[in-house]
């Protein structure tokens, strides 16, 4: 069974972007991921770019040979590039709030610019607080 969830990004022109992930949403999963490799302005948004997921892993660079069919391990498997499929682009808000009505999952992570969040928590004190 799946465990979905989305990922919101304060980007830098200003808008929020979000994107939904299907498979390992919960925060040792993805949480983890987001927190230890996803620290970078610019390849938070090149993340979102890339619109829904399948899973996400620490890399969005696939080498030659990585689909959505034949996923390559540690690289993020997105619906529109890796299978094709369209309408599935990140949507696009002018404030939080009005991402925060769209489709929320399980759990929902947001960059702020700064940090991660899951559902209002600071990523990095509620991974803390989990068993390893």
């Amino acid at each position: 069974m799946s465990t979905n969830a989305t990922i919101t990004v304060k980007c830098n022109d200003g808008k929020f972007r979000q994107i939904y992930t299907h498979w390992d949403g919960y925060p040792n999963h993805n949480g983890r991921i987001l927190q230890q490799d996803y620290q970078d302005q610019k390849k938070i948004e090149a993340l979102v770019a890339l619109g829904d997921i399948s899973i996400l892993a620490s890399s969005i660079e696939c080498p030659a040979g990585h689909s959505f069919r034949t996923p390559i391990a540690g690289c993020t498997v997105a619906y529109g590039r890796d299978r094709g499929e369209k309408g599935v682009s990140a949507q696009v808000f002018d404030t939080l709030k009005e991402s925060q009505k769209k489709g929320l999952q399980q759990f929902n992570y947001y960059w702020d610019g700064e940090k991660w969040f899951v559902n209002n928590e600071l990523l990095e004190e509620f991974l803390s607080s989990l068993p390893d």
